[in-house]
């Protein structure tokens, strides 16, 4: 799940990540522009114990961090009222259907329903989503309200395309349109192709069947017997020796060498023509383009390989029908050969009604975040907006260049057409899906401001301008060399011109803050004590099965590995293994164990006598001749088994925190191969540089054989520690790998103190602290991210009584269905959520 989500808001940012393009508006202007306030300011929204959020509090934190973009959003909703209104409820499911899953295509939807964890994730993702923007998973009108202004969206920039007028830019035009039809429909064809593992296993079947390829653009056939055809040099294939085939004599060429290379496959008769082949063995030839391209992206071998023969093999004449010379697709050498083409209507033949459809086709396809853009446009161009609040309406003009002239006003945060928008309804707009989620961040500044770790480091005093404290002064100091850099106009790269924008006007576009005082607080002091915020909240419990499984699947290996693999699909990448295994029954079954038992002997046979290196042995098997009584690969080349090698530690040491997305089958090898290292280094009196597995390993992409060399963090750090001695801070002694509570506990203690400023006494074995960052220190991080604070503000809250002003029941309810959300997101799965 993308942790983004979460991240709606925070008082504190660092500076360096603002202008590196994290500014996201202002709060206020300092000029004589009036500020529209909303009514009841200082009424109590939330109280929690001592803290009281006002609605003016709530009302400044929602408009700093999303004012803009909700007043866009409100604004947008009622320019597309109408086209909202008439939203059908399968528009609604087919939005959440997309969104949940990326796709509607039903095939890959029923893909991932096969598999109930993987869905799980889809739409725990999705809700995930829905909760922090304030939504109901479980509500149809919330599951409306979130999708109905996207779709509104996409209808009217559907209507805008279809109307585009000449010199749009979206316009479709005649020429557009045939393009797309020229380059979207093509007629079925039937093909035959053969595929080589190697350039040289394709020279050396070549010659087998004393075949000249690129003989005057065309295949010859050798026919002298005297000299054998791998004696002759490429210039000396003439008519003297050579005749020029046929497209008839190719295909009967195309047809040996099919069956030649597939053995295993059903065989074709080579006095097969043209439309009997078409016909009889249309499994093997036919081709659908809608089909083969489909869900395919650019860079894929198979779509590359795909318009080859539907593009440039033709049958038109003069043109080219078949591959005469070896075709690169992925890392194989192909031959093609396309025996017929189904047409398709001429363009220019195409009835209005087909033309129609077309269009509609392609606007589907221009439906994109810029297009969307250009039709929005046209809908703030006929209508006039103005913005009357001075921090959005600054922040407008920092986005998009328009500036408004005038002073404000005292209830109007903005108009859209005749339509005015108060502060009052804006705030509840946003209060709806974002209020309480922000009382989240307040309380956190307010309960920090007002704590005892506050006091701690700068004093009682809270004048952060004139304060003697010593931290305060350094704050102070940092902040005269940002205004120091802004002067000379060193921002100036990150938009923010000291030409076009004050100082004052700085401050609100790159911290949302109204004053200097606001940013020492808001980026400093916040900074500062947030991490005070985590307490005695860790605990070693919590963490604890977390590290045992770290301790348990602990691996930290290099390695290689052969892989030997099917491509019945034919389309350049490994079918699903295990699927294809499971359908093993009978004497297949049989077969295919006596080939893994005979493959798993023959290549450590390769590899610890002959002593070949992966390449060696993946160079042999494609070079080798699938009828070669001497080639000792032939009966695995005969089943369709592919092979190569890679290796898959080239950035980094494989782990168990690295390899979360590999197949599990694999990585639980990996771990066994690791223990079965360890011991054997253990054992040996001399060094063991590599590690050959002794077994073929099943995976989802075929079968492995790894070659293992020790990783980075090879010897596994243990938490074992003699500290009788009392040589270092008691509770740093342990009897076992996995470190333990009063072990934790100090490492918590050191780094908390650091994080905090102090110094600490405290000190433990080097070996142990490493052993509990290599276990432990994952789980620690988190405590200390933006979620892992937000974790501990609502926790802060829920434990202090709140009291929610209105709907207080269903705000408590939100708050921990929140809660539960940032834990999934922030900390692994086996973390023990606190009860």
């Amino acid at each position: 799940m993308n942790k983004g989500i979460i991240i709606k808001a925070s008082i504190i940012l660092g500076f360096f990540g603002i202008v590196l393009g994290l500014a996201f508006g202002c709060s206020s202007i300092k000029d004589k522009n009036i500020t529209p306030e909303i009514s009841n300011r200082e009424d109590v929204y939330l109280t929690v114990g001592d803290i009281e959020v006002t609605r003016q509090d709530l009302w400044e934190m929602m408009k700093i961090t999303d004012g803009l973009s909700y007043l866009i959003q409100y604004s947008e909703e009622i320019l597309l009222a109408q086209a909202i209104a008439g939203i059908t409820e399968q528009e609604v499911d087919d939005e959440i259907t997309l969104l949940t899953y990326g796709t509607l295509d039903e095939d890959l939807i029923a893909e991932i329903k096969e598999d109930p964890e993987l869905e799980a994730d889809y739409i725990e993702s999705f809700e995930s989503n829905l909760i922090i923007l304030g939504f109901d998973p479980e509500s149809d009108d919330d599951l409306r309200a979130f999708v109905e202004l996207s779709i509104a969206k996409n209808k009217i920039t559907k209507e805008y395309i279809l109307n585009a007028t000449e010199g749009d830019s979206l316009e479709i035009t005649d020429t557009a349109i045939e393009t797309y039809y020229e380059r979207n429909t093509k007629g079925d064809i039937c093909v035959i192709d053969v595929r080589f593992s190697s350039v040289a296993e394709a020279n050396d079947v070549f010659d087998k069947f004393n075949l000249v390829p690129n003989y005057n653009l065309g295949f010859g056939k050798y026919f002298d017997e005297e000299t054998p055809i791998e004696d002759r040099a490429v210039s000396e294939f003439d008519a003297t020796n050579t005749t020029q085939l046929s497209d008839e004599e190719v295909f009967e060429e195309f047809i040996n060498l099919y069956n030649y290379m597939n053995p295993s496959l059903d065989q074709i008769p080579t006095n097969t023509d043209f439309e009997d082949y078409c016909a009889d063995y249309s499994d093997v030839g036919a081709l659908n383009y809608e089909e083969a391209t489909k869900n395919r992206v650019q860079g894929d071998p198979y779509l590359t390989y795909t318009s080859y023969l539907f593009d440039t093999l033709s049958l038109e004449e003069d043109a080219v029908r078949y591959s005469y010379t070896l075709q690169t697709a992925a890392s194989f050498s192909v031959l093609a050969f396309k025996v017929s083409e189904e047409e398709v209507t001429a363009f220019e033949d195409l009835t209005q009604a087909e033309l129609d459809a077309i269009v509609l086709d392609m606007v589907e396809e221009l439906i994109t975040d810029t297009s969307i853009s250009i039709a929005m446009d046209t809908y703030w161009e006929d209508q006039e907006f103005e913005i009357y609040d001075p921090m959005l309406k600054l922040q407008y003009q920092f986005n998009n260049g328009v500036e408004y002239d005038n002073k404000g006003h005292e209830t109007l945060v903005a108009k859209i057409g005749d339509t005015e928008i108060t502060a009052d309804q804006l705030f509840t707009y946003m209060e709806e899906s974002l209020g309480t989620y922000y009382t989240i961040e307040i309380v956190k500044a307010l309960s920090l401001l007002d704590s005892v770790y506050y006091t701690a480091i700068y004093g009682e005093s809270h004048d952060f301008l004139n304060s003697d404290n010593e931290t305060m002064i350094e704050h102070r100091g940092e902040l005269r060399e940002m205004k120091g850099i802004f002067s000379s106009n060193g921002y100036a790269a990150y938009g923010f011109d000291s030409s076009v924008y004050s100082w004052d006007e700085f401050l609100i576009l790159a911290f949302g803050s109204v004053s200097e005082a606001d940013v020492i607080r808001d980026l400093f002091i916040i900074g500062n004590l947030q991490p005070n915020l985590i307490g005695d909240s860790i605990e070693y419990e919590h963490a604890a099965d977390y590290i045992q499984k770290v301790v348990d699947e602990y691996f930290s290996l290099n390695a290689e590995h052969i892989l030997l693999y099917v491509d019945f699909d034919k389309d350049f990448t490994p079918d699903e293994f295990n699927d294809i295994v499971d359908e093993l029954s009978g004497a297949d079954l049989v077969e295919y164990q006596a080939l893994v038992v005979a493959f798993e002997d023959l290549i450590k046979d390769k590899v610890s006598t002959d002593e070949y290196s992966f390449i060696e042995v993946v160079t042999e098997y494609n070079d080798s001749l699938v009828d070669d009584p001497e080639n000792v690969w032939a009966e695995f080349k005969a089943y369709g088994f592919y092979i190569m090698t890679e290796s898959l530690s080239t950035s980094e040491s494989l782990t168990s925190l690295s390899t979360t997305n590999f197949d599990e089958d694999f990585v639980t090898a990996l771990k066994r191969i690791y223990d079965s290292y360890v011991v054997a280094v253990e054992n040996s009196i001399e060094d063991i540089d590599e590690f050959y597995d002794d077994r073929l390993i099943q995976s989802n992409f075929g079968l492995h054989f790894i070659l293992a060399t020790e990783g980075t963090g090879f010897e596994q750090p243990t938490a074992v520690y003699d500290n009788s001695t009392g040589d270092y801070s008691d509770g740093s002694g342990g009897t076992t790998v996995v470190p333990s509570e009063s072990q934790i506990d100090l490492y918590i203690e050191i780094k908390y103190a650091e994080m905090i400023g102090e110094v600490s006494d405290l000190i433990m074995p080097t070996s142990v602290y490493t052993a509990i960052e290599a276990y432990y220190s994952p789980i620690y991080q988190a405590y200390f991210s933006t979620s892992g604070y937000s974790i501990a503000s609502t926790n802060y809250i829920l434990d202090n009584n709140p009291v929610f002003a209105t709907l207080n029941a269903d705000r408590i309810s939100y708050l921990q269905d929140v809660l539960e959300v940032l834990y999934n997101v922030n900390f692994p799965e086996e973390f023990n959520i606190p009860e």
